[in-house]
């Protein structure tokens, strides 16, 4: 028993010494994102045009990502000619946009009505391979929709 024990303690400290996250998947999969975050106030002036005001200031994180994930455009209200709903093609060039850097995505924060958190992505480190997962489900108040 007492040998079982010394050989279990020397596991435990061979495992400390790695780190926590060393498999082939992360090594062949896991990259690294940039997320800047900025809490903005957005209101309408008096043409009714919506009026950004930064309310706080710029927070730079940088994480780790296993998949990148895709929004889907929503499908169209009507159908065409021949009584179908058309579901639109995308350009996968055009769904990476988001992780340009540039491109800024806005997050509504719950319980503030008029605040919102600003948000752009930049990928900084590649993984040897990138996954992809879609959005296909929005969640509504009744029941969820599927793209």
């Amino acid at each position: 028993e007492e040998d079982l024990k010394g050989q279990r303690q020397i596991r435990k400290k061979e495992k400390s010494k790695q780190h926590p996250y060393t498999s082939i998947i992360h090594e062949c999969c896991q990259g690294r994102v940039r997320v800047i975050t900025q809490e903005v106030m957005i209101t309408e002036d008096g043409q009714g045009n919506k009026v950004e005001t930064n309310v706080g200031e710029e927070k730079v994180k940088e994480i780790p990502f296993m998949h990148l994930q895709f929004e889907l455009p929503d499908t169209p209200l009507f159908k065409d000619e021949s009584e179908r709903n058309i579901i639109p093609q995308v350009p996968l060039f055009t769904l990476l946009h988001k992780y340009d850097g540039e491109e800024v995505t806005y997050q509504a924060i719950p319980g503030k009505t008029s605040l919102a958190n600003k948000v752009r992505y930049r990928i900084t480190k590649l993984p040897k391979y990138l996954l992809f997962c879609y959005k296909r489900f929005k969640m509504n108040y009744w029941f969820e929709e599927k793209n």
